[in-house]
């Protein structure tokens, strides 16, 4: 007389049923992974901060752009007694700085910073003011202006937008996305999509150690 077949032990043919599925299920996941790879291009770069540039932050000290080296930054191009874009520009980096300090990942790795197009105007002490105005974190965003034509050189050369510190101040209302390694990766409007594109953004640079090592 055969064994009785024990009550919940697996046929052999179930057996096999069950580990083809975990090896189908298996492949779709690598298929799904290259395919998000896929999905995610190269942020282009656009330009570079070579060397150091020293400007002054709002708390009357001298700020060196070697102290983002090794974190990845958001910046913008403001001027303090602006009612046009530059009020649109803070409110949401505001966003921006939420979603940093609501992530120890980006807290340690990723920075703010808005530059003055109007340094004859916008000294240490009014951009103190205007940050706190804003509410902003100093522990994370940091206020700059510089001598004549300063920023505006670097708006220029560095991250390739229109900003003049002329009698008439004119300024690009985009705001840019930079490495770890000083390299300009993109550029996002004040706007909640395109915000929330570079919060997307800033997490895979800082996620992906850009400051690390040169890629390609």
């Amino acid at each position: 007389m055969s064994e009785p077949q024990v009550s919940g032990a697996p046929s052999r043919r179930l057996r096999g049923w069950i580990e083809g599925l975990g090896m189908l299920l298996l492949a779709a996941g690598g298929a799904v992974m290259v395919l998000t790879t896929m999905d995610r291009p190269n942020l282009p770069v656009h330009g570079a901060l070579e060397g150091e540039v020293l400007l002054s932050g709002s708390d009357g000290k001298l700020f060196s752009t070697q102290a983002l080296r090794g974190k990845v930054w958001a910046a913008g191009f403001i001027f303090t007694n602006c009612r046009d874009t530059c009020p649109c520009i803070t409110a949401h980096m505001i966003l921006v700085q939420d979603a940093i300090l609501a992530d120890a990942r980006l807290l340690e790795g990723a920075r703010l910073v808005s530059f003055s197009v109007d340094p004859e105007r916008d000294t240490p002490q009014e951009l103190g003011r205007f940050a706190e105005r804003y509410g902003a974190d100093r522990r994370v965003w940091s206020f700059l202006t510089g001598g004549e034509g300063q920023v505006a050189k670097l708006a220029k050369e560095v991250f390739r937008l229109s900003a003049s510190s002329e009698e008439e101040i004119v300024h690009s209302d985009r705001l840019s996305l930079v490495d770890a390694l000083g390299r300009v990766r993109g550029y996002y409007r004040p706007e909640p999509a395109d915000v929330k594109r570079l919060v997307r953004d800033m997490k895979r640079l800082v996620s992906e150690g850009s400051g690390l090592e040169e890629r390609g």
